[in-house]
């Protein structure tokens, strides 16, 4: 007779599931989005690889972390670690030994960086290409929407129950991500309608959808249940982006609201 399976909560090591990936690959698409705001600040497409990799070493960490069940503190050791580790390629890679290993240059730029990286994108002319740690930037607020995002969908929303409020929490740290890129940036932002509409779509589908899901329903509701999700979340999209083209070319601002305009150099 073969001994039956440890409960997973006895595991030292548990994969996330399909609904987990699903949740991840959501709030990182909204990450995605709003990380192409940065467009509208640099000369060149150093802040989407330093952007990109950040998502991913953030995300990487968080998943890795509740897999493996670790605490707080190693959690947040961890990433710190990933975060000096691999900023120095995707962040500084001009400054990196090889292009891509850590050198003293590119270890202090990611600390600096991070610091006052926010500071010099609001004060610099457009486009920024300078000082050398400003590609630090978006590397570290993608790393840390990566990290939280994925750390709430691995950890939070397992252990409980979906709701509106518990959605729309998770939904914060995008939102930051989307706000961030726009005040930090000009008045002529990048394709303004088309992302917000998108981030807009995208969120309300899944809320919609995680939302209304139950567990406990039966096989011959199920069909029932499903038609029902369908209808709504087709009536959401066609409200989400008929609302938001409508409201993206009728109401457009003569000067939008930057930092940049409201802060002397």
């Amino acid at each position: 007779m073969t001994a039956a399976p440890a409960p997973l909560a006895g595991r030292r090591f548990a994969w996330p599931t399909q609904r987990t990936w699903i949740d991840i690959a959501v709030l990182t698409a909204l990450a995605l989005i709003g990380l192409l705001g940065f467009a509208a600040s640099f000369s060149s497409a150093l802040y989407l690889l330093a952007g990109v990799g950040g998502l991913v070493v953030g995300t990487a960490v968080g998943i890795a972390a509740a897999s493996f069940r670790l605490g707080t503190l190693f959690t947040a050791l961890v990433a710190v670690a990933g975060y000096f580790a691999f900023g120095s390629g995707f962040a500084m890679p001009a400054f990196a030994t090889f292009g891509f290993f850590p050198s003293a240059a590119t270890l202090s730029g990611l600390a600096v960086g991070a610091v006052f990286g926010w500071s010099d994108i609001v004060t610099l002319a457009i486009p920024v290409a300078a000082p050398d740690y400003i590609g630090v930037l978006p590397y570290v607020a993608t790393w840390a929407v990566g990290l939280i995002s994925s750390t709430i969908a691995t950890r939070w929303f397992p252990r409980r129950r979906r709701t509106p409020l518990s959605s729309f929490l998770a939904l914060l740290a995008p939102i930051a991500l989307y706000l961030a890129s726009v005040l930090t940036g000009t008045g002529t932002p990048y394709f303004p309608e088309v992302r917000g509409v998108a981030f807009a779509a995208i969120a309300l589908v899944w809320m919609a959808w995680r939302v209304s899901e139950t567990a406990n329903a039966t096989l011959g509701s199920a069909a029932g249940l499903l038609r029902r999700k369908l209808v709504g979340v087709g009536m959401i999209v066609v409200v989400a982006v008929a609302g938001g083209t409508l409201l993206g070319v009728a109401a457009q601002p003569d000067h939008r609201f930057v930092l940049r305009d409201r802060i002397t150099p």
